[in-house]
């Protein structure tokens, strides 16, 4: 088979927002000792990890465009998190950010979709056999609009009334939940 014809192999993925999923949403989070990872984040990922699902989270930071913390700071909180992870599963963990404030007017900033449709090209993704987890409705809507097949909403103290702002169609395609468990069960029952 010629190198033209060759069949290109798609995989699975895991997507995260960060704030609210990984670790307790404070507001503007970038000091490591306000960096609280939620126990049910360390596991899915080493989980994902170790059935050879990349990670991908992917996360809005406008605290750096509005001049909160900078780009150094964010990429300090970053190392500090990929510490709680060996070599192996930090190799399966990408980090992307939108650092704009909400007022300019970004094409990557959530609801849009562009980091991932970046992802998915640059990583060859299959997106009817990946996940997306978010705690708010931007998050859902920038991967819906990729086809990510799998959408999670979840609130830890299951308080999912801002999904009925979505259209129908959505709301019947997204599960809520109030624990990432329900990401390791749902790929265990898939592989």
């Amino acid at each position: 088979m010629s190198s033209k014809h060759k069949k290109v192999s798609r995989k699975t993925a895991l997507f995260l927002d960060r704030d609210g999923v990984i670790n307790v949403d404070h507001g503007y989070v970038f000091r490591p000792e306000e960096f609280i990872i939620f126990e049910d984040a360390i596991k899915l990922i080493k989980f994902s990890a170790s059935k050879n699902i990349p990670i991908f989270i992917v996360t809005n930071q406008s605290g750096i465009g509005r001049g909160f913390y900078s780009f150094e700071d964010y990429q300090k909180l970053n190392d500090f998190f990929l510490s709680h992870f060996n070599d192996f599963e930090r190799k399966k963990i990408s980090i992307s950010c939108c650092p704009h404030s909400p007022n300019i007017g970004c094409y990557c900033r959530k609801p849009k979709s562009y980091m991932f449709k970046k992802i998915i090209r640059k990583n060859l993704i299959n997106v009817s056999n990946s996940y997306m987890v978010g705690d708010k409705l931007t998050d859902i809507l920038a991967a819906w609009r990729v086809k990510v097949n799998y959408l999670f909403y979840i609130n830890r103290k299951s308080n999912y009334f801002s999904i009925k702002k979505l259209s129908s169609e959505l709301q019947n395609n997204v599960e809520k939940i109030n624990s990432l468990q329900h990401i390791i069960k749902h790929i265990k029952k898939r592989i």
